[in-house]
């Protein structure tokens, strides 16, 4: 019982925050009408709302780390699936040099 109380807890803490950051990023829109222009290696975009050009940063951020997590993930999960794989091949010849040696004491 306090466990799902506990998170109940925690996913209304998640909903606030997400609550109060759509809050925040929608004050930061009507507070700034400013246009920027963003030059990134000699190239230069068209002018563009600054907290477009904010979310679009912390989203292309975002992405890109959650690329990197996925791309841990999943070697983490092939490795894990060869070491499964390597160690069965172990317990099945652990069993066969079990079944010799107690045939070799039987005879």
């Amino acid at each position: 019982m306090l466990n799902k109380f506990r998170r109940f807890l925690q996913l209304m803490g998640l909903v606030l925050f997400i609550v109060l950051l759509i809050v925040l990023f929608a004050g930061l829109i009507l507070a700034n009408e400013q246009s920027v222009a963003v030059g990134f290696w000699g190239w230069t975009a068209v002018p563009m709302s600054l907290p477009f050009v904010l979310f679009l940063a912390f989203f292309i951020g975002a992405a890109v780390g959650l690329a990197g997590c996925l791309w841990m993930v999943f070697r983490l999960r092939m490795r894990n699936a060869s070491l499964q794989r390597k160690l069965k091949r172990r317990d099945a010849e652990l069993q066969k040099l079990r079944v010799s040696a107690l045939r070799g004491l039987s005879s």
